[in-house]
């Protein structure tokens, strides 16, 4: 925590002394976080529903490259598949979107998540990321299971972004 004029800024990252060393070595460019200490801070984050982590994973999935969100989506196990695709398709369908139409336009077998192929669903998952982003987030915040299969570059990514956020709030 910095002060400025008197004014202190937190974060919310604050209140762990071992968050902020963390986030002080991650954004540092000259010191190394092993991919194992970043992934189980990341889990951490996860695990407790932190904001920002929201924030920063809701930013870097914005920026994927929308093969890496399709390729994760169809790597995923069945029945995260279809977890998934029933998550994104209530998303959809909520934020007003015609699923019949998108079937068509996209091609897709199926809108039953029990019967979308695996590229049916990154297929859908590319066309959220690109179209309706904002369903794509709610539905990886209720599946987090999506984070895990996006892998190391979202955990890198949404850590960067974090710290960087983090790291400027400090220094205010």
């Amino acid at each position: 925590m910095s002060t400025n004029s008197g004014k202190t800024q937190t974060s919310g990252l604050d209140d762990d002394a071992n968050v902020a060393d963390f986030m002080s070595r991650f954004s540092d460019p000259n010191t190394h976080v092993s991919p194992t200490e970043a992934t189980q801070r990341f889990d951490q984050f996860a695990e407790s529903g932190h904001p920002e982590l929201h924030q920063a994973v809701n930013s870097y999935l914005s920026q994927m490259d929308p093969g890496q969100v399709t390729q994760a989506v169809q790597s995923l196990h069945p029945d995260q598949r279809a977890g998934f695709a029933s998550g994104l398709l209530g998303a959809l369908s909520n934020a007003g979107i015609d699923l019949g139409s998108i079937a068509r336009t996209l091609g897709l077998s199926s809108t039953d998540p029990h019967q979308m192929r695996p590229e049916d669903l990154g297929n859908l998952a590319g066309y959220a990321q690109q179209k309706a982003p904002a369903a794509l987030q709610q539905t990886a915040r209720e599946q987090p299971f999506l984070l895990r299969a996006l892998g190391n570059p979202l955990v890198q990514g949404a850590l960067a972004i974090m710290a960087a956020r983090y790291m400027a709030n400090r220094n205010r």
